[in-house]
């Protein structure tokens, strides 16, 4: 046996009635994280072989006898990095609705944010007359939101709407649901015929400033898709317009809309000439729309939108 083995051995038999991972004891802290992150689990066979021992902790017992090397790893892992979860609640809006207007009787679920799959776990949420949804125990980091589609027996009245980039312990997000004209007529405004089985993306582009409590908007600016697809067009000051009458994002209104992107998963890009200055990921499904801001960071020109108007 290794002086290695024969250390761990004696610290985890004969030292160890209880043991912590915490702060407070940093050998047993060690020793822990050690057992975890051994990919070949040398030192945790050693211990469940040789010994036949059984590594307790306050409020959970690992018992080595029996393990394989994967199991054991997994279970020391678990204990010594729990899961982190958090709350998320929102409000499901009808988009373009002024004063805004809450969408009531639409089914909205919580998505992983890197696949657009559904959360397995996590329940769906069916909003009310006040739109609004609460999602608990999300996984730790960013996640995405579907709000389903609504019809009206065989009439279809939304489209799936999908957001992307939310954290996990968000509160008060506001999301949309999009009616199907609305999904056609915006596309149209800017030159653009949907094709099916093709899927939309819109947003805006905004200075990344957490000191604000306002979006501040970043004009002059380009969106790029990656990998390369779909049709991108930029509002005027009001309404979306076609590439001839505005090339680049309005700095009095920076949003944008892509028409005909191929389903997927795909990276939309603010560009500053060749630079890219913010990306945001999403998944696009056919026939559904993706909502969501770009928020750009440009350390040679802190905020791209501080202009009216465009060189």
């Amino acid at each position: 046996m290794t002086t290695k083995r024969l250390w761990l051995l004696l610290v985890l038999v004969l030292g160890l009635g209880f043991v912590s991972c915490g702060d407070d004891d940093e050998d047993v802290g060690e020793v822990c994280t050690a057992l975890a992150a051994n990919g070949d689990c040398t030192d945790v066979k050693s211990c469940c072989d040789e010994s036949d021992c059984r590594l307790v902790t306050p409020d959970k017992a690992f018992a080595c006898a029996g393990l394989d090397c994967t199991a054991a790893t997994t279970e020391l892992t678990a204990y010594c990095a729990p899961e982190v979860t958090g709350t998320l609640t929102a409000t499901v809006v009808i988009f373009n609705s002024n004063p805004p207007k809450a969408q009531e009787g639409a089914k909205v679920y919580a998505l992983n944010n890197t696949t657009g799959e559904k959360l397995a776990g996590v329940a769906a949420q069916t909003t009310g007359a006040d739109g609004k949804v609460t999602f608990e125990d999300l996984p730790e980091g960013n996640v995405g939101i579907l709000v389903e589609k609504i019809m009206d027996g065989e009439k279809q009245k939304t489209v799936d709407s999908y957001h992307y980039n939310i954290p996990y312990n968000q509160k008060d997000k506001i999301l949309y649901s999009v009616e199907k004209t609305i999904y056609s007529a915006v596309p149209a405004l800017a030159g653009l015929t949907l094709e099916a089985g093709k899927g939309v993306a819109a947003g805006a582009l905004y200075w990344d400033d957490p000191s604000s409590t306002t979006d501040q908007n970043a004009g002059c600016l380009t969106v790029e898709i990656d990998p390369a697809g779909g049709q991108v067009r930029y509002f005027g000051e009001a309404l979306p317009t076609t590439i001839e009458k505005q090339a680049v994002t309005n700095p009095v209104n920076p949003k944008f809309v892509i028409g005909n992107m191929a389903p997927g998963a795909a990276t939309l890009k603010a560009m500053k000439g060749t630079t890219v200055v913010g990306e945001a990921p999403i998944v696009v499904f056919p026939d559904s729309i993706c909502i969501g801001n770009i928020y750009v960071n440009d350390s040679e020109n802190k905020n791209p939108g501080s202009t009216t108007a465009c060189e």
